[in-house]
């Protein structure tokens, strides 16, 4: 009389009509301790009965099945055994249209590979299947090895859980391969091409992945898949899209000599262990937009030939990107860097933006070349800005940007313009040996630390509006010739640039530079305009004040005023005052002599000789002013 018996610990329960039929222990926990109960999961059906079922293509349903031996045979139609428990199955050379084991229970390793071994988990290997293979929901506790299969349409695996890792090696699926919902205790893949879709969605690894030579021809999806141990991808090809939106990467990732035909999606995934791309390449777009990483990340010798955007992320560890080249635009706004950020030998093809990005640590640029425009603006750079050797064909765009630490630019080729308006460096900032290009604007910017741009090469224009600094090093030749206001004639704006660069050079006691600087912008203060008595004063200051003395900076200019004074005054008596001269030829040398004994001395009562010797004696007397001041602040 049948009987039902069930397992005291998991409660899997069977069917029996004799006792002596079940086996030792529980085929799902081990454990030898059954007890009588009702109703019952599975029913008890004789390894032949089975057999001879599987061979005339019926189903099996809710079985408990021992045995199962199909070496060698082919089966015309399906093989259903659905939501049955299995102890052993050999299926060697066997060949059928289609597999169904949805459901299924595989206890000890099932064989379709040439030997039956309990330990290495063979199913299908080498089998042939010209329909699909479907284990959807299955559970295998030995694992699934598919070594050398050909299956004609697809691979179902929805919702199965295998206990040890999932062996692929050599196969070929035509159709779709399915292992979505999955539990897996890790899997390989070598060598085999998929010619379908790929789908992993809310799969769950808990053991390696290792992909090596596989060829996806369709789209790869994993979105929310967790693998929980180290994934390897080596050597393989996916020429659709691939998407692993919120999945999670608990262990290490490595991506080596790979190549990327489609889009690559890992749009807000998290990767907990160290992270490596190496020679790989990605021909279409690539999104790791809202991604966390918890770990070391390396980009080395990838090729990014489509856009590629790391926007809203949190890098927690280093980060470098090396032999790296970006072809499209590169996004990387709004991140979090929380330790060294490294980009060495890096090529952007395209626009770059780092908008709004927070670095907590060192960021450093190392050979690197920018073909086009670059934006840091509203960033923080808590730590150190590191740039040698850059080279940027576009403009740089760093406004309203907050420097912590020291930013040191050296051998940078800045061939667009620089834009540091409104930004604030609170430490040492110094651009060496390096070129500017078309124009900088450095208007209302705030330099606290030693700042040096002595080294600097101004090819352009540039703008200092409004800036403060204590402690600004730069010198006026540089400057002059550069300023854009005083090209676009904006005198008074001009006029106040040129006065704070006076207090830097005074601060620096560099006095040819200061009195430059105060030439510059006393001259640029009398180029606005004026009314009437002002228009006119204006006239005397550029005449006797700009020209003659160099607003007090040029002494050796009052020389040259006084020859045109006395050459001006000999045509005047020579013309209208000649009665006064006395004695001489009247030649004009004899008027110059003349004119100039009166502009050394007194004179006479005469009109034009009183006016002469009053210009002399102011001439001479400003002269003497000015040389005096210049000895004594030399």
């Amino acid at each position: 009389m049948a009987s039902i018996w069930t397992c005291k610990d998991c409660g899997w329960s069977v069917e029996f009509e004799r006792k002596s039929q079940h086996p030792a222990d529980c085929p799902l926990c081990r454990n030898p301790d059954y007890q009588k109960v009702s109703p019952g999961k599975h029913k008890w059906i004789s390894d032949k009965n089975a057999q001879k079922y599987i061979s005339k293509g019926d189903s099996l349903e809710n079985f408990f099945i021992q045995n199962i031996d199909l070496i060698d045979q082919i089966i015309d139609g399906n093989v259903s055994v659905k939501n049955c428990v299995i102890l052993d199955f050999k299926g060697t050379g066997a060949k059928f249209n289609g597999i169904d084991f949805s459901g299924s229970l595989f206890v000890n390793s099932c064989d379709f590979g040439g030997r039956h071994d309990y330990s290495d988990g063979k199913f299908l290997a080498g089998a042939t299947i010209d329909g699909g293979l479907n284990i959807k929901g299955t559970t295998l506790f030995a694992g699934i090895n598919l070594d050398g299969t050909s299956i004609a349409k697809q691979l179902i695996g929805i919702g199965m859980t295998s206990y040890k890792k999932i062996e692929m090696s050599g196969i070929e699926i035509s159709g779709v391969t399915n292992f979505s919902s999955a539990k897996i205790n890790g899997a390989t893949f070598r060598d085999c091409h998929l010619k379908s879709l790929f789908l992993i969605d809310g799969a769950d690894f808990t053991g390696e992945i290792s992909a090596s030579g596989l060829i996806v021809d369709d789209r790869l999806s994993a979105k929310k898949t967790i693998f929980r141990e180290e994934v390897y991808i080596g050597e393989s090809r996916f020429s659709g899209e691939v998407n692993f939106i919120n999945s999670k990467f608990m262990g290490p990732l490595v991506i080596d000599s790979s190549e990327f035909n489609g889009g690559s999606d890992f749009d807000s995934s998290e990767f907990y262990g160290t992270t490596e791309f190496r020679d790989s390449t990605f021909l279409s777009w690539v999104d790791f937009e809202w991604t966390i990483w918890k770990e070391s990340v390396l980009f080395m010798n990838v090729d990014f030939a489509g856009y590629a955007s790391f926007g809203d992320s949190i890098f927690e560890k280093d980060c470098r990107f090396s032999l790296v080249n970006f072809e499209k635009d590169a996004i990387f706004s709004r991140i979090l860097w929380s330790d060294l950020i490294t980009f060495s030998v890096v090529k952007f093809q395209s626009k770059v933006g780092f908008r709004d990005n927070t670095f907590n640590q060192d960021f450093k640029l190392e050979k690197v070349n920018f073909n086009d425009n670059v934006y840091f603006s509203r960033s923080n750079f808590i730590g150190n800005i590191l740039w040698f050797s850059v080279i940027i064909k576009g403009d740089i765009h760093f406004l309203k940007v907050l420097v912590k630490d020291i930013a040191e630019w050296k051998n940078l080729e800045i061939k667009g313009g620089l834009a540091l308006a409104e930004s604030l460096f609170e430490e040492n900032f110094s651009i060496e040996k390096s070129v500017l290009g078309d124009w900088a604007n450095l208007d209302d910017g705030t330099f606290e630390g030693f700042t040096d741009f002595t080294s600097l090469e101004i090819r352009g224009l540039i703008s200092l509006n409004n800036i403060t600094s204590r402690d600004f090093h730069i010198n006026a030749s540089q400057i002059k010739n550069h300023l854009k206001n005083e090209k676009i004639q904006k005198w008074a704006e001009a006029a106040k640039e040129w006065n704070f660069l006076k207090n830097s050079f005074q601060n620096r006691n560099r006095p040819q530079d200061t009195d430059y600087a105060i030439f510059k912008g006393r001259q640029l203060n009398n180029r606005t305009h004026g009314k009437g008595v002002e228009k006119i004063a204006k006239i005397f200051e550029r005449v006797f004040i700009e020209w003659g003395t160099g607003y007090g900076t040029k002494p050796e200019n009052v020389f040259g005023m006084s020859f045109v004074a006395i050459l001006i005054f000999a045509y005047l008596f020579m013309f209208f005052s000649s009665d006064i001269f006395l004695e001489g030829s009247g030649s004009f040398f004899d008027y110059a002599k003349y004119s100039f004994s009166v502009f050394s001395t007194l004179g006479t009562s005469n009109m034009f000789v009183a006016f002469e010797a009053f210009i002399g004696g102011f001439l001479m007397a400003m002269f003497t002013a000015l040389l005096t001041r210049r000895i004594f602040r030399d």
